[in-house]
């Protein structure tokens, strides 16, 4: 996915995203998912498949316990709260695409997560170096 800025979210939809890892697992041979610094849109894509599924494998996980998961294999992993933002979304996305859900919970999320990015309303302070993009 060359197309994707490093510190930004992707300018193409999850179903890219989805089709994507979808070769990604049926391939018969190792991929790697890396980008210049190995940190933001490299984890945002494979936080998506990763959170879907510790969702999935552990009823019990909210996405706060699965994110939690993923970052403690690789700490600084994000650059901004935008980028797990948008793969919380994604994730909802994976798993609907995944058991063939409708997509109204994740039409609502998506709905409201593209307003707060376009409007840059509800957007977190700028605290302990977190910033939104």
């Amino acid at each position: 996915m060359p197309t994707w800025n490093d510190e930004d979210i992707p300018p193409f939809g999850y179903e890219t995203c989805y089709q994507v890892m979808q070769t990604i697992i049926k391939s018969k041979k190792p991929i790697v998912v890396h980008n210049t610094k190995g940190v933001g849109s490299a984890m945002a894509f494979v936080g998506l498949e990763y959170t879907s599924r510790m969702m999935e494998y552990h009823e019990e996980y909210t996405y706060k316990d699965a994110f939690g998961k993923l970052i403690e294999k690789r700490y600084c992993s994000f650059q901004n709260a935008c980028q797990i933002g948008w793969m919380h979304v994604g994730s909802i996305y994976f798993t609907s695409r995944n058991h063939n859900l409708d997509m109204y919970m994740f039409n609502q999320m998506n709905n409201v997560f593209f307003e707060v990015h376009r409007t840059y309303s509800g957007v977190p302070n700028n605290e302990s170096g977190v910033k939104w993009f």
